[in-house]
């Protein structure tokens, strides 16, 4: 009797599990119309994924509620495994015609920014963007710049905290904090249609405000269309592929994906990676050759590296 009772309220709960799991994804499918509704798109792998397990506990109708929890696990552990399947050296391939971006959200509360600073030096890229870098990091900012010694960042600013930085001399550069779309940073070397510009954004976290969100991610769009020349932008989105924003964002400003989309949030101490919100778009023309995870530096985000090639023209600008 009470073994009978048990299983129809593990049967419940598994059914309660495959509703609340295919409302989730449905109600994403109705981002595009919703910013709130957007924000459950986020979560459409993890979402699926527990969704086939617990059709599967139905099915098999043999201890449910272990199979759907085996099923959650295996889920969390697929992510945390395309990440580590993902994760490469904090070093590109130095050759002519190439260059090597990285891109991290670097953590307000970073426990050894010093030890952060000796990883990003380490690194040796052409162009650093580094988003939470605050006025907690003025002073790791002045150690890169013995590295990077081309810069422009509003670190001083907590709405703003970015820093993109470089080894090569640019022609212009500028910083805006939150208001007219995102918190965003920009380096552009050459000149004219010929020019290359690299801008570090860190979009608002839909959690603290979908609308906001939403609004950033169309305003960021309209601004790299208006930017002339081959244009690279990387940071932190905070939207994964499967979000409505992310589709509108790479439709408008019709820059192409890094191509690959590699779970960046949460590392270390905040667990396996498991959302893919980092990332880099490109125009047409810039080449991404190699995209890949960076290790654990102590942030709540991995690095995000690619290794680009860029067009001739934007080359001999550079010369």
């Amino acid at each position: 009797m009470r073994n009978n009772f048990l299983g129809r309220v593990g049967r419940w709960l598994v059914w309660a599990a495959l509703g609340v799991c295919l409302t989730g994804i449905a109600a994403g499918f109705l981002g595009r119309y919703s910013a709130n509704l957007d924000v459950l798109a986020n979560a459409r792998a993890h979402l699926t994924g527990i969704a086939a397990f617990a059709a599967l506990a139905l099915w098999l109708d043999y201890r449910p509620v272990v199979v759907l929890a085996l099923g959650a696990f295996l889920t969390l552990a697929a992510h945390g495994l395309l990440a580590q399947q993902n994760e490469g050296p904090l070093t590109g391939s130095a050759m002519a015609g190439r260059w090597t971006v990285l891109s991290l959200n670097t953590w307000h509360a970073h426990a050894d920014p010093a030890a952060l600073t000796d990883a990003l030096i380490e690194a040796n890229a052409d162009v650093l963007v580094l988003t939470e870098f605050g006025p907690n990091k003025i002073s790791e900012l002045h150690q890169l710049e013995k590295f990077y010694p081309y810069r422009a960042d509003c670190a001083a600013l907590w709405d703003c905290s970015i820093a993109v930085l470089s080894r090569h001399p640019f022609t212009s550069s500028g910083a805006t904090p939150e208001g007219d779309g995102p918190a965003r940073v920009w380096l552009t070397f050459g000149k004219g249609e010929d020019a290359f510009t690299v801008l570090g954004v860190h979009v608002l976290e839909p959690l603290r405000s979908s609308t906001v969100h939403a609004r950033e991610m169309s305003s960021l769009a309209g601004i790299a269309l208006g930017i002339s020349g081959k244009v690279l932008v990387a940071g932190d989105f905070n939207a994964t592929p499967w979000t409505s924003g992310f589709a509108r964002f790479e439709e408008v400003s019709g820059l192409r994906h890094m191509g690959r989309y590699l779970p960046s949030f949460p590392s270390g101490r905040k667990g396996l990676p498991q959302l893919a919100i980092d990332h880099m778009f490109a125009s047409q023309g810039v080449r991404f050759e190699e995209v890949w995870l960076g290790p654990d530096v102590g942030s709540d985000h991995r690095p995000v590296l690619a290794n680009i090639v860029l067009p001739q023209q934007a080359l001999s600008a550079l010369r």
